[in-house]
């Protein structure tokens, strides 16, 4: 009996410390994810230093992302720009599927991922704002029922396009950039983009606090940067903005390897981008 117990003692004590230590690989594994976001745009920003248009900055990206795609294996990206509260640029690289050879577009419907929370952040500002428009349900025996929905998908089912995600983006565009008045007032807007919690320890480094639905930052100018990523198993996307000077950036792709070339891509957007200075950006010095 003491010679088991020993056994068993033995066997707990590794399986701890095997466990201890998946725990610490998972820690370091997603630090370095992390990390690679923050400091893996250096090349970009080498290799992007003068090109400083709209222009010149599509044709970094035909030359560059397909060899960043090979170069970390991801089958396919689509992205748009968008410039004083309009679309002015999307593109698509690579295989939305890779064994049917079938191409990426800007119509390919990715899913969104986390960025799911921004959107159904204006749904709950909407339903609250617009309540008493809504028309009231009633069931068969002639029961009211008050309008309601479906929440199992809010954090992340959502289903879309680079260009819907980017006419979302349009849609939270303030001062004079705000333009569709249909769903929310810029009131409501800004609601979304006030800070509720503050965003402590490593991932402090990437944002400032989380207001409903949004990172946020604080840039050096007093302008804020509203964004949200998202990652599955099988999509990464991001999308950022600074809702005041009408100007943002989304990425959607097919592959939890994107992480690489979503940190080159958006240092390199710096140089067209008044995203100066943000935080998932910055390079090392």
């Amino acid at each position: 009996m003491f010679v088991k117990n020993r056994g068993d003692a033995r066997e707990t004590g590794r399986l701890r410390k095997n466990t201890a230590w998946r725990g610490l690989r998972r820690a370091v594994v997603s630090a370095f994810f992390l990390l690679v976001l923050f400091v893996g745009g250096n090349c970009a920003r080498q290799s992007f230093e003068t090109q400083d248009s709209l222009e010149k900055f599509s044709v970094y990206l035909d030359r560059h992302i397909p060899r960043l795609m090979d170069q970390y294996r991801v089958p396919g990206v689509s992205m748009a720009i968008i410039r004083d509260g309009e679309l002015v640029w999307s593109g698509a690289y690579g295989y939305a599927d890779l064994d049917h050879e079938r191409a990426m577009t800007v119509d390919a419907i990715c899913r969104a991922e986390s960025i799911s929370k921004s959107v159904t952040a204006w749904g709950v500002i909407w339903n609250e704002t617009f309540h008493s428009a809504l028309t009231i349900g009633y069931e068969l025996k002639g029961s009211p029922v008050p309008p309601y929905v479906y929440p199992t998908k809010a954090s992340g089912g959502l289903f879309a396009d680079v260009k819907g995600i980017a006419c979302f983006v349009i849609g939270g565009m303030t001062d004079s950039y705000y333009k569709d008045r249909s769903v929310l007032g810029q009131e409501s807007i800004r609601t979304l983009y006030t800070p509720e919690v503050e965003i402590p320890g490593l991932f402090g480094i990437v944002a400032d606090s989380y207001g409903f639905g949004y990172f946020i930052e604080t840039l050096s100018d007093g302008r804020q940067a509203v964004w949200h990523g998202g990652q599955g198993n099988g999509w990464m996307t991001h999308f950022h903005a600074v809702p005041e000077s009408g100007d943002g950036i989304i990425i959607l792709t097919n592959s939890q390897r994107s992480w690489p070339v979503m940190a080159q891509v958006l240092r390199a957007c710096l140089n067209i981008q008044a995203l100066k200075g943000k935080k998932c950006c910055h390079t090392a010095t």
